[in-house]
C-alpha cells in the first residue's frame, strides 16, 4: 500500500493545550465547507496508552488525511523505547508525516522538541513553528538574544502576520506555494 505524505503532526507542551487545538480543528474543521474528511487524534496522554498494541488501528488512520495532536514527551518516549512495537509505529509515522508543527515554537530549541525534529524531519518533513512570544529568555535569562538566536537556527523563515503578509495573508501564502493539499481541497 502506498502512503501519502498527509499525516500532520501538532506539538503542544502540555494537555491543556492539546484539548484546546483538538477542539479548534474540529470546531473550524465542521463548519468549513469543500474540505476532505479529516481525522483528528488525540495523541497525548490516556488516549495512547495502548498505542504500541493497537498500532495497525494508527497505521490504517495515518493513510488517510489526519492531524496527531500531540505533547512533545508522547512522542519522545516512543522515539527511545526499545519496544519493537513502539520502533513500528515510530516507522509508520515517519513514513507518513507530511507536517510538522509545533505551537509554542519558542520552545522548540529544547532537547525533547530537538529528539522529535532530528528524528521525524531530518527527511525534509516541513517545520513550522508557531509562537507569539519569540524573544523568551527560557534558555539563558543572562541573555535574551540565545533562545531567539536557537529559534533562528530551526525556523530560518520568520513569517510575522501583518509585516510579512499584509491583509490578505491568505493569498500571498497561496501566491508563494502553499495549499491546502495536504489537508483538503485545493483553493
Amino acid at each position: 500500500m502506498v502512503v501519502s505524505k498527509g499525516a500532520v503532526l501538532w506539538l503542544a507542551h502540555t494537555e491543556e493545550l492539546c484539548e484546546q487545538a483538538y477542539a479548534c480543528f474540529k470546531q473550524v474543521w465542521e463548519a468549513s465547507t469543500q474540505v476532505a474528511p479529516l481525522l483528528l487524534v488525540r495523541f497525548w496522554g490516556r488516549y495512547t496508552q495502548d498505542l504500541e498494541r493497537h498500532r495497525d488501528a494508527l497505521a490504517k488512520v495515518l493513510h488517510s488525511p489526519c492531524v496527531l495532536i500531540s505533547t512533545p514527551q508522547r512522542v519522545v518516549n516512543l522515539l527511545k523505547s526499545d519496544s519493537a512495537q513502539a520502533r513500528t509505529v515510530v516507522a509508520d509515522l515517519s513514513k507518513s508525516l507530511g507536517t510538522l508543527i509545533v505551537h509554542e515554537a519558542h520552545r522548540a530549541a529544547t532537547p525533547s522538541y530537538k529528539t522529535i525534529l532530528d528524528a521525524l524531519a531530518a527527511g525534509g518533513v516541513p517545520v513550522i513553528g508557531l509562537t507569539a512570544t519569540p524573544f523568551r529568555m527560557e534558555y539563558n535569562p543572562k541573555d535574551q538574544d540565545t533562545g531567539t538566536k536557537e529559534l533562528g537556527k530551526l525556523f530560518p523563515r520568520l513569517i510575522e502576520p501583518i509585516q510579512t503578509l499584509g491583509d490578505s495573508a491568505r493569498e500571498v501564502l497561496q501566491r508563494r506555494g502553499l495549499r491546502r493539499r495536504n489537508l483538503g481541497a485545493e483553493h
